[in-house]
């Protein structure tokens, strides 16, 4: 999955695992439209799962 963050420049793709984003994140530069692509994990510290049902 991805997704265009802000007003457009950046973009987040979701993959299943460490290999998938490595691969996304290779195939992101070599296809000549990305000024630089990076691969990186989650959870980040200090994010938060919200339950909008609560």
């Amino acid at each position: 999955a991805g997704l265009v963050s802000g007003s457009g420049p950046s973009c987040a793709f979701l993959a299943a695992d460490a290999e998938a984003a490595a691969a996304i994140a290779a195939t992101l530069a070599a296809s000549g439209h990305c000024r630089a692509a990076r691969a990186t994990t989650g959870p980040a510290a200090g994010a938060t799962t919200i339950d909008s049902h609560a």
